[in-house]
């Protein structure tokens, strides 16, 4: 998770950066390489440990929102036992994350439209969730292999494990005292000790995750680790925590709506981010993701049904008028590609009667 300060003011570098082990795997591509093949068939699902949370049950009309619940659950079953004792229990979170690669073939604007939920706050659990989801949105529009997919849907999960020792901290409303930055920087080094201590994992997981905070000019931490010394997935998984970060609020901070995250990370990304990561980004993640609302140049509010790949910034959009009661009394939808002379101006606070 990042305050946005870590994007605004570039932390000093370390007198000396030490190296740190994080080279991707030799099996694994790098996802600015030429596209493979589309995904193969379900890799071998590593061995799943009994927990003592049980699955949630729910009925079966909203197959999203069912396994969004049992990820986040099972999540947070993860953090406790850490909390706990200091150890990461996995549970069924490998064929959860499995079972989130299929759905999110079939409906990945669904996921989407989850990960960026009109929350008042998100816990470190929703957060993993919601990193997860984007992580996999990115290897799917890279047609990544489905191992590799899987992987970085459990780095998405469990990237933040070591903020659960400083969890009181960033709940706090106020500025840290003196010191406690600092404290909280400790934070990825920890979490990668836990994680490598739990052997079902691959070891790509913990060498990821631990380049969370790592910055492409080197003004990240822990190492101050620069440019091509970063994995490419080290430097995916650090602009989708910053991005989900932004999009939600936060004790400290309200939350921005997506365009505006994104206009800010776009500011300030040559110095945090390299331009091929910041690419595939802007290709995976859409600029008015499903379920937001936009104002239209005709004055009138829409809210984002359907994305267009060809047309970014022209999706398809259900248009509500409203009573001076606001009150709705008329939805159209309109396809903005083929509506010449309409466009969106910007991101638009939901109507309160269309709140829940």
């Amino acid at each position: 998770m990042v305050r946005i300060s870590e994007i605004l003011k570039v932390q000093p570098k370390t007198t000396q950066a030490r190296p740190v082990p994080i080279q991707s795997p030799a099996t694994a591509r790098s996802p600015f390489s030429p596209r493979p093949a589309a995904l193969s068939q379900k890799a071998p699902q590593p061995a799943v440990k009994a927990v003592a949370a049980p699955m949630l049950k729910f009925e079966p009309s909203d197959q999203e929102g069912v396994l969004y619940a049992q990820l986040l659950s099972q999540t947070q079953h993860c953090f406790e036992r850490m909390r706990h004792e200091e150890r990461v229990e996995l549970g069924h979170l490998p064929e959860l994350s499995q079972a989130l690669i299929d759905q999110m073939v079939v409906n990945a604007p669904e996921f989407m439209r989850l990960a960026i939920a009109d929350e008042r706050e998100t816990t470190l659990a929703q957060h993993g969730v919601n990193v997860a989801i984007l992580m996999v949105q990115v290897g799917l529009e890279l047609e990544l292999s489905r191992g590799l997919v899987q992987d970085l849907a459990m780095v998405g999960l469990l990237h933040d494990v070591g903020m659960v020792k400083f969890e009181h901290l960033i709940r706090y409303p106020g500025p840290w005292k003196e010191g406690q930055h600092d404290h909280v920087r400790e934070h990825p080094q920890w979490g990668q000790r836990v994680l490598l201590a739990q052997k079902a994992l691959p070891k790509f997981v913990s060498r990821i995750a631990i380049q969370e905070h790592e910055r492409h000019d080197g003004s990240g931490y822990p190492f101050g680790v620069t440019g091509a010394s970063l994995d490419e997935y080290g430097q995916v998984l650090g602009l989708l925590d910053m991005y989900e970060s932004l999009i939600h609020d936060r004790p400290f901070r309200e939350k921005m709506v997506p365009s505006e995250a994104m206009r800010l990370l776009f500011q300030n990304h040559r110095q945090l981010f390299s331009d091929a990561t910041f690419k595939s980004f802007l290709a995976a993640i859409p600029i008015y993701p499903v379920g937001t609302w936009v104002k239209l140049s005709t004055g009138e509010l829409a809210k984002v049904l359907e994305h267009s790949r060809q047309n970014p910034l022209q999706p398809i959009v259900m248009v509500s008028r409203f009573d001076a009661e606001q009150a709705s009394i008329a939805r159209d939808t309109v396809d903005l590609s083929k509506q010449r002379g309409v466009s969106i101006l910007g991101s638009a606070g939901a109507p309160p009667r269309s709140r829940s």
